[in-house]
């Protein structure tokens, strides 16, 4: 669209010239679409543009300006000052075939001895198919312009907006004022102001109408170079510390031996304490490993494998596996599992556990009621123990003899020292896969004391000799002498009230319950500081003598060998061949015509010697097995001799 105010060519789509920002509005054709002034300015634009005009209500293609003059016409006089070389691109026809000898360059100049945007071609030779209106310009020798000063683009002045030809011819031909251009006629170039330059540094090329774009600065490139690498080197670091921490457990040194040394061992394992599915307790330990990997764990004879997925696997290990088969001294019981993790290839990586695993066993409760005291004499060599567990099922020994344990718990026997002198005596529970239970005992025997005279680790005192041991009443008196200071205790039998003592005149006394036939082991002990002595004092409610002896049998042997503990009278003759203690009770042998006994004797009625040529008639109970020779053990109630 033409402006009529400076008469500039613009596009149809702007409603503001672009050079003079006036109005635009279209042109109104006189005598309608045909007619004399049609045809005039048809005319007169095809003969200046050399174009036919777009037919009216279409769009019309972008009527560029075009140069006024061109490198194979103009001459050095016709170029203008201020003028910038600039880059002109090789014509496109060039590299079609059959076109070289067309379009053959001319010789190349140097850049650099030019300051002007137009680059002298030599002169492209004419085609006999194509015709000309335009005279040719005549042939022009070219000269080197002189060297003149650069303007700065910031003080060069503006141009004016100035009008093509072509504007013109069509200005006139839409109804301007501007008279039609004769046909053929040549229209010599005029010179033009020097052009502003653009801020990039390079001059329009495209008449005002368009820019080259700027161009990004290698600084700037350079800035965003490295902040891209910056942000992927944080990257990078990020990723590999969440890496790190999440797989290796934060440690890098573990990073570096599973990636580069072939540790398949990606983190220390854990273990944790959990249950069986049937409740029982048992400990989760996690392995941490190489995915395919597997894991194998080893328990005596019990072998367990797991593939690792996922970089770990879970076993599950009940706690009762590593509880051994046997008493234990401690309630702790330390483990370190034998885990292997095994690769592809078959080889074996030990996994080491920082500590090992401390498993809490439960514990005997020993609980005694004979001795009282840790340190004691005797003044024989029976010693009486008796005491209580929490547990039915454990064993008990004392020194090395087993006693048994009834359903309550309850437990008692006599132990025999192996002679005179000081000696420990040893009380142990014990239970497989627990703690047992140990009481220990200084136990002195022979040592002759004197009542009034204290001695370091005993406490003196007697029982007096006119104690009836013996009898058929239903409670039997007992009194004696201690040594001052000191305490009585009574154990092994059920008294009748409560001990009556005088620690100041150093006497004592009580009753016990005998309403029933048997034997009586009581057992007295006295204590003052830490020294303590304890006594066994034998008591036998005997049975009616004459009741008894008429009720009895003859020996059976075999039937007293066979069943030691069953209750039966029985009449046992023959000869003492030995005589093993004297006090505090008799214990001897008699060989019979079925065999030998060893009997024990209490009341002391009757005296047993050997070698006295008389045959001991013995009335007595079973009492078991001799733990030394196996022969029957018999309690004899009592004993008639009679000369051979």
């Amino acid at each position: 669209m033409i402006c009529k105010n400076c008469g500039a060519q613009n596009e149809d789509y702007l409603e503001y010239c672009e050079v003079c920002a006036a109005p635009l509005t279209p042109d109104e054709e006189a005598g309608g679409r045909g007619g004399a002034s049609r045809s005039a300015g048809y005319a007169s634009y095809v003969a200046a543009t050399g174009e036919t005009p777009p037919a009216w209500g279409f769009v019309r293609a972008p009527q560029w300006p075009k140069p006024e003059f061109d490198a194979n016409t103009v001459t050095e006089e016709e170029i203008p000052e201020g003028y910038f070389r600039k880059f002109n691109p090789r014509p496109a026809e060039a590299g079609l075939p059959g076109q070289e000898e067309r379009f053959k360059p001319a010789a190349v100049i140097s850049d650099e001895e030019y300051s002007n945007n137009v680059r002298v071609h030599a002169a492209i030779a004419q085609q006999p198919s194509y015709e000309s209106t335009r005279p040719l310009a005549p042939e022009t020798v070219y000269e080197k312009p002189k060297a003149r000063p650069q303007v700065p683009a910031f003080e060069r002045p503006k141009p004016e907006a100035q009008p093509s030809e072509a504007g013109r011819a069509y200005a006139g031909y839409r109804g301007g004022a501007m008279a039609p251009v004769e046909e053929n006629k040549a229209v010599a170039p005029k010179p033009q102001k020097p052009r502003k330059r653009a801020e990039d540094g390079f001059e329009d090329y495209d008449g005002g109408y368009g820019r080259a774009r700027a161009h990004t600065s290698g600084g700037k490139r350079n800035l965003v170079f490295i902040a891209a690498a910056g942000v992927l080197v944080l990257l990078i670091a990020v990723f590999g510390f969440i890496l790190i921490s999440t797989r290796y457990d934060g440690s890098f040194s573990k990073f570096i031996s599973c990636t580069f040394k072939g540790d398949p061992i990606t983190r220390a394992p854990k273990v944790e304490t959990g249950t069986t599915d049937a409740g029982d307790p048992a400990y989760l330990i996690t392995v941490y490993a190489k995915n395919n990997y597997i894991v194998r764990f080893t328990a005596g004879s019990i072998v367990k494998e797991a593939a690792v997925s996922k970089g770990s696997v879970q076993l599950r290990v009940p706690e009762n596996i590593w509880i051994p088969d046997e008493p234990l001294d401690s309630d702790t019981l330390s483990v370190t599992p034998d885990i292997v993790v095994v690769s592809p290839k078959g080889e074996k990586t030990q996994v080491a556990f920082d500590e090992p695993i401390a498993i809490h066993v439960p514990a005997i409760n020993l609980t005694m009621t004979q001795p009282t005291v840790a340190d004691f004499t005797v003044d024989s060599a029976t010693v009486a123990v008796a005491g209580a567990v929490d547990d039915n099922t454990a064993s008990i020994f004392v020194g090395d003899n087993q006693v048994s344990v009834d359903e309550a718990g309850n437990f008692s026997t006599n132990y025999t020292l192996p002679g005179e002198g000081t000696f420990v005596l040893e009380v142990r529970a014990q239970k497989d896969g627990c703690m047992s239970a140990v009481k220990t005992y200084n136990v002195t025997y022979g040592t002759a004391t004197d009542p009034t005279t204290p001695s370091t680790g005993n406490v003196a005192f007697s029982v007096n000799d006119d104690v009836k041991r013996y009898g058929q009443d239903a409670t039997m008196a007992v009194a004696g002498t201690m040594e001052q200071g000191a305490t009585i205790s009574v154990s092994g039998v059920e008294l009748e009230g409560a001990i009556t003592q005088d620690a100041n005149a150093g006497t004592f006394s009580f009753t016990i319950k005998t309403a029933e036939v048997g034997l009586y082991e009581v057992v007295i002990t006295a204590t003052k500081g830490d020294a303590a002595k304890t006594s066994t004092l034998y008591l036998e409610h005997q049975p009616d003598k004459d009741a008894y002896i008429s009720g009895s049998h003859a020996i059976d042997y075999d039937r007293i060998k066979n069943y030691p503990n069953h209750e039966q009278a029985y009449k046992i003759s023959g000869t003492v061949v030995e005589i093993r203690q004297t006090k505090p009770y008799i214990i001897a042998r008699i060989q019979t015509s079925e065999g030998d006994v060893i009997f024990c004797y209490f009341s002391g009625i009757s005296a047993v010697e050997l070698n006295d040529g008389k045959t001991y008639s013995l009335y007595a109970d079973p009492y078991g097995l001799d733990e030394e020779t196996g022969l029957p053990y018999m309690h004899a109630w009592f004993i008639l001799k009679k000369a051979n």
